[in-house]
């Protein structure tokens, strides 16, 4: 049986959340990526770091990532087949640029932060979504 502490200056829940208020925005967004493959498929897989999260509940440090699926290992011929965009314990596959998913350029996907997925609705989340909330 563990009992966990929080590192957060004060003792009650407003002088928390104060605090987290006053220092939220302070934090730079981070994106890492990886590349790897799996099967006979490339993937660039993107993860996106969240420092904090005001979704259903507020709390520290959380991770999401997407999945780029492309044909070539040389990036100026590589097109993209698909993309798993993950959100809250569901991944939502994309395969048609342009048409399923958004792209900038036909090379990058673009990925809406707290969007909507036709199965969930992430308004105010971090989850990564092929189009805008609803």
């Amino acid at each position: 049986f563990y009992i966990y502490y929080l590192d957060w200056p004060g003792n009650t829940p407003s002088e928390w959340f104060q605090y987290y208020h006053s220092v939220k925005n302070n934090y730079p967004n981070t994106i890492y990526a990886h590349f790897f493959k799996e099967n006979s498929e490339i993937i660039v897989q993107y993860w996106f770091f969240y420092p904090f999260n005001d979704f259903l509940n507020n709390h520290e440090g959380d991770w999401e990532h997407i999945n780029v699926v492309i044909d070539s290992q040389i990036p100026e011929d590589a097109d993209i087949i698909k993309v798993d965009y993950y959100f809250h314990h569901y991944v939502l596959t994309r395969y048609t640029p342009g048409v399923d998913f958004y792209t900038v350029d036909n090379t990058h996907p673009v990925i809406f932060v707290g969007g909507y997925s036709g199965l969930a609705d992430g308004w105010g989340s971090h989850g990564c979504y092929s189009i805008m909330g609803a």
